[in-house]
């Protein structure tokens, strides 16, 4: 049976190089893995660093005549693009089972399963549902026809109704998965960029999930542990996983080896959450003699941790270059009205104050939430404040979404028709957030140039309507050139 894995064309992130855009998704080498596996002809096409347009896209899909097509998104940013790849699916190849997953469609699977050109949505981790899609499209057997409930952790319509099958359990021992199949993808077009996200590298994971449950984030949400109670009613819990050290040690050498990968992009949602696995992997590269840099996402409760015990030194003489840490807020009711207690206290501040004093040579980034409910002029001085204080060498500012029926830039909408803030306006609040960081971003504090980064941090599970989603996309299309051919692929 003939599978194929796309990644369609994207806008550019627009503050960043086009390098830094062509980021290899873990995804794509992780499900052809396991598609390979089950005897299948697969074909993977990352469309961004192959610059491959939707024109030229359409007759790839034509000729190679999938019975199967997955294409995942992580980002409600990137949702018009999604669609219109499975809108182009059902065009090129109308007998093939399309499938959606990632982020985005896990946590709004209801809203999707109804969708006319989707015909299956992987809810939460994708590989073992995965392969039971395959299973059933290989038996002739297809989710219109309604024999699909017996397939764990799947959303898909009946008779124009969503139908969401009982959870899937997540994968105990991740070791048991295939090794990504990178020699599908055209490893050679990664890790281009100069300076940030793994120049001449590629991205790789050691751990799902995450043991916290902030209430803005959605990672956790996607690799979460399902439990359905006796009315039907899904209890999500907060549940973290990680590869062994030996494993993760064969996937770094192969990158390093076969692929001549010299540094990597890890993308677990923390990476430092468990000591014996930070010390040992540590100690196995040092070992190795593998010179690597690394950027990680890391907790800076676990930083703290880890330099009190005397194992953070380790981290860094193993390749560990560049860290990113949600700093998020100056105030601690902020921080905890976001479930992110575990920050309260200055912790954020304490874990840069460690690399700044220990270990210099690293670059720190960092996040903040701008645009809370409570927003004012004041309290977005404190955010500048703190990130002078900090003086971190990348800045980025995430404008929220407040959990509520309208999508606005972190402004508190009451109803899908009015977007007020209870302090300011949506026009004035952005303005001033977007003042406020460029002001952050002007000083000549750091040793590169300080990027300003505006976006938004969006909670997928609570997104607003789709018409709000068409409305900012359309701006952008006013913004930028199309992307409907070759030749007009990048942007002006």
């Amino acid at each position: 049976m003939r599978v194929m894995l796309i990644q369609p064309p994207r806008r550019y992130w627009p503050y960043t190089s086009e390098g830094d855009n062509f980021l290899l998704q873990q995804a794509l080498p992780a499900l052809a893995a396991v598609a390979i596996q089950e005897g299948h002809e697969v074909e993977v096409l990352d469309c961004m660093p192959e610059h491959v347009g939707w024109k030229s896209l359409y007759d790839r899909v034509r000729d190679f005549k999938p019975h199967v097509i997955g294409c995942g998104e992580n980002h409600a940013l990137y949702t018009k693009e999604a669609l219109r790849f499975f809108r182009l699916a059902r065009e090129a190849a109308p007998e093939a089972v399309t499938v959606a997953g990632g982020g985005h469609f896990t946590n709004l699977a209801e809203r999707y399963a109804c969708h006319p050109d989707i015909d299956v949505i992987c809810v939460g981790e994708g590989e073992l549902t995965f392969a039971e899609i395959l299973s059933h499209v290989d038996g002739g057997r297809h989710p219109k026809n309604g024999d699909w409930d017996d397939i764990d952790g799947i959303a898909f319509a009946r008779d124009g109704v969503p139908v969401r099958t009982k959870p899937a359990r997540l994968i105990k021992h991740l070791d048991d998965l295939p090794i990504p199949a990178y020699d599908r993808m055209p490893m050679h077009l990664y890790g281009t960029s100069r300076y940030l996200f793994s120049p001449g590298g590629s991205t790789l994971h050691h751990s799902r999930g995450c043991v916290s449950k902030c209430s803005f984030c959605a990672w956790w949400t996607t690799m979460a542990d399902r439990r359905e109670d006796k009315d039907g009613n899904i209890r999500l819990v907060p549940r973290w996983r990680s590869k062994s050290v030996d494993r993760m040690m064969e996937e770094v050498e192969l990158l390093y080896y076969k692929y001549g990968k010299r540094a990597y992009v890890w993308v677990d949602e923390s990476w430092n959450i468990d000591p014996k696995f930070n010390i040992g992997f540590s100690e196995k590269m040092i070992e190795s003699g593998m010179k690597t840099k690394w950027m990680t996402f890391m907790r800076a409760d676990c930083i703290v941790r880890d330099h009190e015990k005397g194992i953070l030194e380790a981290q860094v003489r193993a390749g560990l270059a560049h860290i990113l840490i949600g700093v998020e807020r100056a105030e601690d009711d902020n921080l905890t009205e976001l479930d992110k207690r575990f920050y309260t206290g200055g912790v954020a501040e304490r874990a840069i104050a460690i690399f700044k004093e220990n270990y210099p040579e690293v670059f720190i980034q960092a996040t903040f939430i701008v645009g809370v409910k409570n927003e004012t002029q004041d309290t977005l001085a404190r955010q500048v404040e703190l990130a002078h204080a900090d003086t971190v060498r990348r800045l980025e500012a995430h404008l929220r979404e407040m959990f509520v029926l309208r999508l606005c830039f972190g402004v508190w909408a009451k109803d899908t028709r009015t977007a007020q803030s209870s302090k300011l306006g949506s026009g004035e609040l952005l303005r001033r957030c977007l003042c406020a960081w460029s002001a952050v971003a002007s000083q000549p504090r750091a040793s590169l140039p300080a990027v300003l980064v505006v976006r938004q941090k969006v909670h997928e599970k609570l997104l607003a309507v789709d018409d709000d989603i068409g409305h900012i996309n359309s701006r952008i299309d006013q913004l930028q050139s199309p992307v409907d051919s070759d030749t007009e692929y990048h942007r002006r």
